[in-house]
């Protein structure tokens, strides 16, 4: 075969080639559009559209046009990026939620929150904390004569209830509440008033706490009634009324009467997104107690149910205002705050970042002189006690 007979039969090939290509663009397109057409009724039916879907409606239409492309995650992520499809992750049990559903709900409670100033607009919320769990993985190291060191153990899964209110303007509503299974040491019991709630639930009170002991260490509609009541005398005594909102859990619907208290409820799901307290201020200050438990560590000081839980408490009642401000101005809810610049404090990723086991290990080792006596290397670790304190409660005039 001569030069030129080559040459040519190779421009025949590739000519063909093209033609081929130019048909599954064709096709390509039309089944593009065909699919959003697709996925413009379903969006219309109220389905939930996710990738999987995408696809499977994708290669049911490909049956259709055999020279498409193959239907994979990349041809996925580029027509969801020709066609101008965006996704919103929202934590929440159910998933992605409905961003109509969301603006309903922050138009509904803005709705009542115009009508109160901000310091008598509260949020309260629970939280599980373990108070020794650390954190999920831990390291181990092997030594020269064979033997390794770490992962001795599982962590503790003792755990208690934090209930925490924040106002409007980023202030502990109330005193500390705690809920835990039994008398813990170091609390001083004796010294606290004591009563007893229906079934065997008790409820003891000081001036620094409420701590309620319960079966499962967790809410129910008879601690939350006798929450509710407490905090309505407090703000009896104080002459205020507020606006409550709280989560639509089935412990915190009630019937009582209470004077001072108007209660709202979000709507499911919608938590992570619209409620203050899940909005910095809960992650924040288990993040400060985790930090100064670490240290607790390092320093080999020795910690008990009650000191942990006083700790938490401190913790939560020493907050600065600028974050609880940052999670309403967050949430939406107070329309006085949708013209303030209300920045999220850098102190809660700087100061107040959680190192990790080895992180920690390392800084602390960093900052000894290994010449040192064990005493003396001990005494070099310092905790951190001075927390930032600060408030602009006066920033903001009542409405």
């Amino acid at each position: 075969m001569t030069n030129e007979a080559h040459l040519s039969q190779n421009m025949k090939k590739r000519s063909k080639s093209r033609n081929k290509c130019r048909l599954k663009s064709r096709d390509d397109i039309i089944l593009e559009n065909e699919l959003h057409e697709k996925l413009l009724y379903h969006f219309g039916r109220g389905v939930r559209i996710t990738q999987s879907i995408i696809q499977d409606c994708a290669n049911e239409l490909k049956k259709d046009f055999p020279t498409a492309s193959n239907i994979g995650r990349r041809w996925t992520e580029t027509f969801l990026s020709k066609k101008g499809y965006t996704y919103k992750r929202i934590r929440g049990s159910k998933g992605l939620i409905p961003m109509f559903d969301i603006e309903n709900c922050r138009k509904e409670i803005r709705e009542k929150t115009i009508k109160y100033s901000p310091s008598t607009c509260v949020n309260f919320d629970e939280t599980s904390v373990t108070p020794y769990a650390g954190e999920n993985y831990s390291y181990q190291v092997d030594l020269a004569d064979g033997s390794s060191m770490g992962r001795s153990e599982k962590n503790s899964k003792w755990r208690f209830t934090s209930v925490i209110g924040i106002d409007g303007l980023g202030r502990m509503a109330f005193k500390p509440v705690v809920i835990i299974r039994h008398r813990h040491q170091g609390l001083r019991w004796n010294e606290m008033k004591h009563e007893k709630l229906d079934g065997d639930i008790q409820v003891y009170e000081n001036p620094a706490g409420l701590y309620y002991i319960q079966g499962n260490a967790w809410m129910n509609s008879v601690i939350w009634n006798d929450l509710m009541l407490r905090y309505n005398k407090f703000l009896v005594a104080q002459n205020r009324k507020v606006l409550l909102i709280v989560d639509n859990f089935a412990g915190h619907k009630t019937e009582i009467q209470l004077s001072n208290i108007e209660l709202i409820y979000f709507k499911p799901n919608l938590t992570s997104v619209l409620q203050p307290a899940d909005l910095n201020v809960i992650c924040t200050i288990k993040k400060r107690y985790k930090k100064w438990y670490n240290k607790q560590i390092l320093d080999e000081n020795e910690t008990n149910h009650g000191k942990v839980i006083l700790k938490f408490g401190r913790f939560q009642s020493e907050l600065e205002t600028e974050i609880g401000l940052s999670a309403w101005k967050k949430s939406g809810l107070i329309p006085m705050y949708d013209d303030q610049d209300i920045h999220e404090p850098d102190i809660i990723i700087d100061d107040y970042e959680i190192p990790t086991s080895s992180q920690s290990m390392t800084n602390e080792l960093l900052c000894l002189d290994l010449n040192d006596s064990f005493s003396e290397r001990r005494n070099s670790i310092s905790i951190n006690r001075n927390l930032k304190q600060s408030s602009i409660s006066n920033y903001f005039t009542k409405k």
